[in-house]
């Protein structure tokens, strides 16, 4: 196939050819049209279908056997209907484990699994998912952090087969443990049962939690590291929503501190920091970009938004991303100096797939801004 032809030809790492190529392969089986759909399986089993059928319209017209052959139609029809939902579903099932078994391959979160809480999940939990995600990472983070990888906890520890399993296909008790246990972790700390990793589609949030961390683990900002990651290239079930899987458990039989927990979680959108979970290992080489906090800072962080530099403020994380974006929750203009600030940022923080327009807008957003007339909106010129 041309995708995993692809892999082969380019890869450096012959350590990720195999996974990286059945990644290619999965992305292939699980879109509709893609080269590895079972519609081209099922294309061959409707000819062959038509071909029979003639012959049975020959038959009928000669013994009048329309109305018995009419009602063997539907029952075929519904029939066909419910094979094919459940082969094409063995189907990407089968590229879920290879992808799943390859040496350093990712984890996906997959609803059609055994636990009851996975099966109460509505809707497809991976289409929307923002296009970039954040997390930042220091030497006192759980999991591991490498130029690559971003591991679990039960990952670094050793537990590689047990890190491989999808947390949705987990008994619920164990499943609602995990998850339970990992939202209300110490930041600096991990447990060896702990296979999931948290994300930000909020780069005002990550900021603020590279602030805190900085200030209350006692790390210089240059310690402080932001990874970008593109989440389009990732295959789909690399990362999902925490929301969706607090719903999805809140039906369980919860105790009472669990309860509390999901409640507070679940019902104040304003402690809503856009929060994605990844599972086991993400290789994220040529799917990313990092830069420090002090990166930030000298390109002029404190200077576009001076309330990041407030030292009373450097010890709150989650209550201080409440009151600044109530703060900047007003319309206001935005001015040619901000717009330049933004850019200059930009300059040093942007990537080989993060260009300077996409970190500047990004940073720009962090306000409410009032939008340009159509047709008269435009960026200054910036100078290099």
């Amino acid at each position: 196939m041309e995708n995993a032809r692809n892999v082969l030809n380019s890869s450096d790492d012959e350590a990720c050819v195999l996974w990286q190529s059945a990644e290619e392969c999965y992305k292939e089986a699980i879109c509709p049209r893609g080269k590895l759909g079972s519609h081209d399986y099922f294309y061959w089993i409707d000819r062959a279908a038509e071909e029979s059928c003639e012959h049975e319209n020959r038959l009928d017209e000669d013994g009048h056997h329309a109305e018995l052959r009419s009602r063997n139609m539907e029952v075929h029809r519904a029939r066909k209907m419910k094979e094919r939902h459940e082969t094409g579903q063995n189907w990407v099932e089968f590229w879920v484990r290879a992808l799943s078994n390859c040496p350093g391959g990712p984890t996906r979160f997959y609803p059609p699994a055994a636990c009851s809480a996975a099966r109460s999940i509505e809707g497809p939990p991976f289409e929307d998912i923002p296009r970039y995600l954040f997390r930042a990472v220091d030497s006192k983070g759980s999991g591991k952090t490498e130029d690559n990888i971003l591991a679990s906890t039960m990952s670094m520890l050793g537990n590689s087969e047990g890190s491989k399993v999808d947390i949705l296909s987990l008994d619920t008790h164990s499943a609602l443990e995990m998850l339970y246990n990992h939202l209300i972790k110490d930041c600096f700390g991990g447990s060896a049962s702990d296979n999931l990793m948290s994300w930000s589609s909020s780069l005002m949030c990550v900021i603020q939690y590279a602030i805190w961390r900085s200030h209350i683990g006692s790390l210089s900002p240059a310690e402080v590291r932001i990874c970008v990651i593109d989440a389009a290239i990732f295959p789909p079930g690399q990362f999902v929503r925490d929301l969706t899987l607090l719903k999805a458990f809140n039906n369980m039989e919860l105790i009472e501190d669990q309860k509390e927990f999901f409640y507070f979680r679940l019902e104040n959108p304003e402690y809503d920091n856009g929060e994605y979970l990844s599972k086991g290992v993400v290789n994220h080489r040529g799917r990313s970009c990092t830069f420090s906090l002090q990166d930030l800072i000298d390109g002029g962080l404190y200077k576009l938004y001076p309330e990041f530099g407030d030292t009373g403020f450097g010890g709150l994380w989650t209550n201080r991303v409440r009151d600044l974006r109530s703060s900047w929750d007003t319309e206001r203009e935005t001015t040619r100096q901000e717009i330049y600030d933004a850019f200059s940022m930009a300059r040093i923080c942007s990537g080989s797939f993060l260009s300077e327009l996409d970190i500047a807008v990004l940073l720009l957003t962090f306000k409410n801004r009032k939008l340009q007339v159509p047709g008269k909106a435009h960026f200054p010129t910036i100078a290099a």
